[in-house]
């Protein structure tokens, strides 16, 4: 599994998870199965904490393309 994580991990940076998907056996496997459970639920509470103490400021209205990459789309998005 590290060898396919070095595989994975730069069409990760885009947002492209199909590779990490498709090559392991998500479903049946518990612990992976637990982490694509847990992880937006936790991703959810950390932004609305976020959010409510004034750590990341709300975003505009700009419409970027979904292909545009994560770290460039949060920089355009709020404007800094």
């Amino acid at each position: 599994m590290k060898s396919l994580g070095k595989l994975i991990i730069v069409s990760s940076m885009f947002g492209i998870g199909e590779p990490f998907i498709y090559r392991l056996p998500v479903v049946l496997n518990p612990i992976i199965m637990i982490s694509f459970v847990i992880t937006p639920i936790v991703n959810v509470l950390i932004s609305n904490l976020s959010f409510t103490l004034y750590l990341v400021l709300y975003i505009n209205s700009a419409m970027l393309p979904w292909t545009t990459p994560p770290l460039i789309l949060s920089c355009l998005t709020i404007g800094s």
